[in-house]
C-alpha cells in the first residue's frame, strides 16, 4: 500500500483546494430567489426542504417525469409550484440542481440549457464527475451561465422525496468541481449554498474526485455487492435467521439503487477497476496465508484492518443507521 498511498497523497496535494473548505452557516451568504430542483429524490428533495427551512431561497420549483410524483410535491412544504414541462420549471431560476441518476444528468442539463435565464447556475448531486463534465462543458449555455459540478457525500439506501430530510448533510463532506472553465463565483455561490446546509466542502478536479470516491464509496459498495452476491449463491437461505448485526452492517449499502449504481459504475469504471484490482489481490494474499496456516501473516492483515477501522472512526463517527453515500 506504500507506493500507492504516496501517490494518492501527491495527488491530493495537486488537486485539492483545502483552503476553500467550509464550516458553519456563510453570514455573508447571498439569499437565493429561485431554485429548480429537476428529479427529486431523496437528495433533491432534501436539497429543498433543508433550503427552504434555513431560509436559504425564496421559491423552490420542481420538475419530474411522472405526474404522480409531481402531484405528491405539490403537497410539500418545501415545494412552491411543479412543472411538467422542463423549460417552464428552468425559466426563471437562478440555480439549477439536477438530481437525477448520474446517467442522465447531461441529457438534462442539454434539455435545460436553451431556456435558462442569463448568469444561471447549474450543478448537480451526481457520484461521479469527469465524463459529466466533458459532456455538459460541450452544451452551449446562455450567457454567463455555468455549471458547476456537486457531489455531496450523505444519502440512504432509501430512495424518493417521500424520505426528504432536512438534517440529511448536516456534517458530511460534500465535494465541489469546477470545468474547463471555471467561473470562480458561482463556484464559490455553490459552496456557500451545502455550507449553508451544514457540509464540509472542498473543491477539487473532476479527476482526482473520481479516484478519491471510487476508494471511499464505490469499491466498499462493490465489496458489499461481492459478498451478498456470494452468500445469496452458496449460503443456505435458512441459515439467514442466524446472522448477526455484523453481517448486516457488512452488507447494507448493496441495498443502495440499482439504477443509480449502474451509471456510477459505467461512469468511473477506470477508477473502480484500479481499486477494485488492489482489494482482489489484498483478499488474495489473505487466502494464500489461511490455507497455509501463516498466523503470523492473518495476525498482520488483521492488526492493519484494525487500525485503519480505528482511524476512520475519528472521521465518520461510530456506527449509524444506514446510509449509502455513493
Amino acid at each position: 500500500m506504500g507506493k500507492g498511498k504516496e501517490n494518492f497523497d501527491i495527488n491530493w496535494q495537486c488537486g485539492l483546494d483545502r483552503g476553500c473548505l467550509h464550516a458553519g452557516f456563510p453570514n455573508n451568504m447571498t439569499r437565493i430567489d429561485t431554485v429548480t430542483v429537476i428529479a427529486p429524490g431523496l437528495l433533491g428533495a432534501s436539497l429543498a426542504f433543508a433550503s427552504r427551512e434555513r431560509g436559504m431561497v425564496g421559491r423552490v420549483k420542481v420538475w419530474a417525469r411522472r405526474a404522480e410524483v409531481l402531484e405528491a410535491c405539490r403537497t410539500r412544504p418545501w415545494c412552491d409550484s411543479v412543472h411538467a414541462d422542463l423549460g417552464e420549471a428552468v425559466a426563471d431560476a437562478d440555480m439549477v440542481w439536477i438530481c437525477a441518476p448520474v446517467g442522465r444528468i447531461a441529457a438534462l442539463a442539454e434539455q435545460a440549457a436553451p431556456f435558462l435565464k442569463p448568469g444561471a447556475i447549474v450543478s448537480d448531486v451526481g457520484s461521479t464527475k469527469a465524463e459529466l463534465h466533458g459532456a455538459i462543458d460541450r452544451i452551449r449555455m446562455p450567457e454567463e451561465s455555468v455549471y458547476v459540478g456537486s457531489h455531496p457525500m450523505a444519502g440512504s439506501e432509501k430512495s424518493g422525496f417521500e424520505y426528504a430530510d432536512a438534517r440529511l448533510f448536516e456534517g458530511r463532506p460534500c465535494f465541489v468541481t469546477e470545468g474547463d472553465a471555471p467561473n470562480r463565483k458561482a463556484t464559490e455561490a455553490v459552496e456557500d449554498f451545502w455550507t449553508g446546509l451544514g457540509m464540509r466542502v472542498t473543491r477539487t478536479t473532476p479527476q482526482l474526485h473520481d479516484r478519491m470516491v471510487a476508494w471511499l464509496s464505490h469499491v466498499p459498495h462493490l465489496t458489499a455487492v461481492g459478498l451478498s452476491r456470494t452468500l445469496a449463491a452458496a449460503m443456505p437461505e435458512e441459515w439467514m435467521q442466524y446472522a448477526g448485526p455484523g453481517l448486516r452492517d457488512t452488507t447494507r449499502v448493496a441495498s443502495g439503487s440499482v439504477e443509480m449504481w449502474r451509471d456510477i459504475l459505467d461512469q468511473n469504471r477506470i477508477e473502480i477497476g484500479s481499486a477494485l484490482s488492489q482489494v482482489i489481490t489484498t483478499l488474495q494474499g489473505f487466502e494464500r496465508a489461511l490455507k497455509a496456516g501463516e498466523s503470523d501473516a492473518l495476525v498482520e492483515h488483521l492488526t492493519r484492518a484494525k487500525a485503519f477501522r480505528d482511524a476512520l472512526g475519528q472521521f465518520v463517527g461510530p456506527s449509524t443507521p444506514p446510509v449509502d453515500s455513493a
